[in-house]
């Protein structure tokens, strides 16, 4: 006769491996993220209550062209991967930075040819003020000594 019980859905396996989640210790060794006391507390919880405590992190980012793959997910805390996404976001933000400016630097090298071409075709061209037009500057005569002359 077999055993007919019922197996647990991934919301509760998800639940029981964030409980149990073995986290390294600053003397080496290995230990769980939640004491035994918190853990008995979480007796008290549903699975999806368990779920909630956590988010999950992309190690290499998003913004990056990182996956939504188990291998590039880690589970953090709440207030954890807030504090490191506050990090991040300053990372990513200079990663998009250079990004465009590289696209736009391919982009010019494509147009021009080479480079001093490019920098040549960019450089701003002399504007004339719309007073001036058809306005000739007057010079103005040097002012001339008495006497240097040969009087």
């Amino acid at each position: 006769m077999s055993d007919k019980r019922k197996q647990p859905n991934l919301t509760i396996k998800l639940a029981s491996a964030l409980i149990h989640m073995a986290v390294p210790q600053d003397d080496g060794s290995i230990g769980y993220l939640f004491s035994t006391e918190e853990r008995e507390v979480m007796k008290e919880m549903t699975a999806a209550q368990i779920n909630s405590l956590f988010e999950f992190d992309h190690g290499v980012h998003h913004a990056i062209d990182g996956s939504i793959h188990p291998t590039n997910l880690t589970p953090r805390l709440i207030l954890q991967h807030r504090l490191k996404t506050a990090i991040d976001k300053r990372i990513i933000a200079k990663t998009k930075r250079l990004a465009v400016a590289h696209a736009e630097h391919v982009a010019r090298r494509a147009v021009g040819g080479s480079l001093a071409e490019v920098v040549a075709n960019l450089a701003p061209k002399p504007s004339r003020s719309s007073w001036s037009k058809g306005r000739k500057l007057q010079s103005r005569p040097f002012q001339k000594r008495e006497g240097s002359h040969g009087k």
